[in-house]
């Protein structure tokens, strides 16, 4: 979607309410930036608009349509790609370091590197898979496009319903900013514990070529 006034909120309720009328048969992951915003970022995301931005695929198209100039010069996708990757893999690190102090006198904080590698890990598996780097999005909408980008991300959704909390909740950064949103058990984080490593795990797919 090309529009100047698409919010999160949108995004959410155009999900509902195609799941609603189709009784659940159909779902999407609306993707919306302003024409000024794909332009100005091109340089990171040309190859992935260019593939959907083609009249083929094009469902509506106001009186006034969108012209993009697009670039001919090659982006830095594999240094891109390296950075993204080294700081989501070394956040997961320092949780895991964090994890195996036997000394540990509290959980605090630990939600609030969750939530960071998180949201990185998806990212970076969205930029791999699509070029594609979404642009500060609710983590619920960015794991919906992690699983539409490779179905098997489904397969974690075992480790989620384990836990008793709204897992989506718990990794808003805002949820752990002031207080930890949760009093996180032995048992919650070994759940966390194999949930990181298990999407990392298919982040590291990605690279295998």
């Amino acid at each position: 979607l090309i529009s100047n006034k698409i919010s999160n909120q949108d995004h959410f309720d155009m999900m509902q309410m195609v799941s609603q009328q189709t009784e659940g048969r159909f779902n999407i992951v609306p993707i919306a930036h302003s024409k000024a915003w794909i332009q100005e970022h091109l340089w990171v995301y040309q190859e992935f608009f260019q593939k959907v931005m083609i009249p083929e695929k094009s469902i509506f198209i106001s009186d006034v349509s969108s012209i993009i100039h697009w670039h001919k010069e090659p982006s830095n996708y594999d240094t891109d790609e390296g950075i993204y990757y080294r700081l989501c893999s070394e956040l997961l690190e320092n949780y895991k370091i964090l994890r195996s102090q036997e000394e540990l006198k509290s959980n605090e904080g630990i939600g609030l590197i969750l939530s960071g590698f998180f949201y990185r890990a998806c990212v970076i598996f969205l930029y791999v898979t699509l070029r594609y780097r979404p642009n500060q999005i609710n983590i619920r909408i960015l794991w919906k496009l992690c699983q539409y980008v490779d179905p098997k991300v489904k397969n974690l959704d075992y480790l989620i319903q384990k836990l008793p909390f709204d897992f989506f909740e718990f990794l808003n950064p805002s949820k752990n900013l002031f207080r930890n949103f949760y009093n996180l058990q032995e048992e919650h984080l070994s759940i966390l514990d194999e949930l990181a490593q298990g999407f990392l795990d298919f982040v590291d797919k990605q690279f295998d070529y």
